[in-house]
């Protein structure tokens, strides 16, 4: 046992050596790859040293870097779908550094029928981000977010294959719920916004905030393993090189409720500073929401005969529900990024980014009883108030041939109500329209058969307050994370190389929930009074 012991760390000892041992017979190769008419970063390049099987992908920036590379001429070979194949000859020397810049001509994608032009470049540049990745990944590019009328985080992903949305924002990949996915922005988990499970909304963050998209289907052993269907990671726009500003405003008409004070807007600007090193992003958002929809809801009760053929049985509709929700919803948000550029592709970035939704929700419920010939309303109101914060501090370098990347983050979700009731008014007088119907004529109704229906006025508000409800709700959520990974480069030879990587994280997580219900029950006498003060509590 001890023999073995002393052989792993023997072992061990001598792996961590071996980086340092080939620093001074190597060299290292970094560069960017750029589109050559509109300057722009190329991420997803793949970048190999000809003969070899050593080799890079770039990232966002479109940096790369190819440790341990042998001294001596080399050829360096670019690929990038749409793009001209490009090599360029260089001369590594021991222990130095050799940076590179790589300009690609856009040249098309052509087929027998089909020509991709410059308009499509965008999606380019995410399909080869999707074929240099480790894993299962979808990506979105920042051009094709803009293009589309995506007015929020949420929607712009159900785009993807694969994904679909659960209660209007909540991502679900797979097929898999919500609760089981996990929502990063920018590598970052953001808290919960749900009471009661892990799930985040993502309907109030604005699409225009995001550089990209990439939704990972199959977790790999370098990601946190708290995620059964996927992880989406939204990653935000860095400011590119020079000084750029843009704005956006927006307004539309809602033909069904004919509400017109809609509006989105948003504006960013953006440098960089000390030679390009220093990048700065500011950008804001605002929008409203004025509109809401009509809601049809159906009961159906057994009636006619008994069981029939193979079980089946026959149903009627006995109660007929119809709701007019209106909806408005007031979102705003901000964040601002600072990115430091080091030598050999490192950067330091500084995130802040915040997002907060005030939601006002009514709902007006009509119901008919078929059966007995009466008339009930229902009335919901939901008032309430969320934000999303994150801050964070990362890095990613070299320390010789091994790269480093460690990061420091708080995130924090809150929901509160402001107001949160509803209330029934129960028929008193049988009676809302002439003619009682048949269990026949109810087994062959259709919609259109009850809006058929002649109710009569003052026979249908002849009701009396019933059940009724109030909830408050407060719920924060507090995520604190430190990580470090460590990735160490391993060349046996041309043909032979790989990686080591090794990481670690440290996670806090602070959740509070607190649920206040009060009900009242006018149809018993004895909650009377009760039901009086709830009322007028209202």
């Amino acid at each position: 046992m001890f023999t073995s012991r002393k052989f792993l760390f023997v072992a061990l000892l001598s792996l961590l050596a071996f980086p340092s041992a080939v620093v001074a017979q190597t060299g290292r190769i970094t560069g960017i790859v750029r589109d050559a008419d509109t300057g722009s970063p190329l991420p997803g390049a793949n970048v190999v040293i000809a003969g070899t099987s050593q080799g890079a992908a770039s990232d966002l920036d479109g940096a790369f870097t190819i440790p341990n590379v042998a001294s001596g001429p080399l050829t360096i070979v670019v690929s990038y779908i749409g793009y001209e194949r490009q090599e360029v000859e260089v001369e590594v020397t021991p222990g130095q550094d050799v940076r590179v810049e790589i300009e690609m001509t856009w040249a098309g994608v052509e087929g027998e029928e089909i020509v991709i032009t410059a308009q499509a470049r965008g999606q380019t540049q995410a399909i080869n981000e999707q074929l240099s990745a480790r894993t299962i990944v979808n990506v979105v590019s920042s051009e094709r977010i803009r293009e589309l009328p995506d007015e929020s985080a949420a929607t712009a992903i159900s785009r993807l294959p694969g994904v679909s949305l659960q209660d209007g924002d909540k991502v679900v990949v797979r097929g898999i719920q919500a609760k089981l996915n996990t929502v990063l922005v920018n590598g970052i988990q953001l808290p919960s916004t749900s009471l009661e499970d892990r799930s985040t909304n993502l309907g109030f963050i604005s699409s225009n905030m995001l550089a990209g998209i990439e939704v990972t289907k199959a977790v790999t052993p370098a990601m946190d393993a708290n995620s059964i269907g996927g992880v989406v990671n939204l990653r935000l726009r860095e400011a590119p090189d020079g000084f750029h500003y843009d704005t956006m405003l927006q307004g539309d008409y809602n033909e069904q409720d004919r509400t017109y004070n809609n509006y989105l807007a948003w504006a960013s600007a953006s440098n960089r500073f000390f030679g390009g090193r220093l990048g700065a992003f500011l950008q804001g958002n605002a929008r409203r929401l004025d509109g809401g929809q009509d809601v049809g809801n159906v009961v159906f009760l057994e009636m006619g005969p008994g069981q029939d053929v193979y079980g089946g049985r026959t149903y009627g509709m006995s109660e007929f529900e119809f709701s007019d929700q209106i909806n408005i919803n007031q979102e705003y948000g901000a964040s601002l990024m600072l990115d430091y550029r080091l030598p050999g592709n490192g950067k330091i970035l500084l995130q802040n980014t915040y997002a907060s939704e005030i939601a006002d929700l009514a709902t007006n419920t009509d119901r008919l009883f078929l059966q007995t010939r009466r008339r009930g309303f229902r009335l919901e109101r939901d008032i309430n108030n969320r934000y999303l914060l994150i801050n964070a501090l990362q890095g990613d370098h070299y320390i010789g041939p091994v790269r480093v990347d460690w990061g420091l983050s708080h995130a924090r979700s809150q929901k509160d109500t402001d107001l949160r009731y509803s209330i029934e008014f129960n028929p008193t007088t049988p009676g809302a329209w002439e003619d009682s119907f048949t269990e026949e004529q109810l087994m062959r109704f259709t919609p259109d058969s009850i809006f058929a229906i002649v109710l009569d006025p003052e026979r249908s508000i002849n009701t009396s307050s019933g059940n009724g409800a109030t909830r408050d709700e407060h719920f924060t959520e507090r995520r604190l994370n430190a990580l470090l990974n460590v990735t160490v480069p391993v060349t046996l030879s041309n043909w032979l190389s790989g990686r080591l990587q090794a990481g670690g994280k440290i996670q806090q997580l602070t959740r509070t929930n607190d649920i206040s219900r009060y009900c009242a029950r006018r149809s018993e006498p004895s909650n009377n009074e009760l039901a009086a003060d709830f009322s007028r509590s209202l």
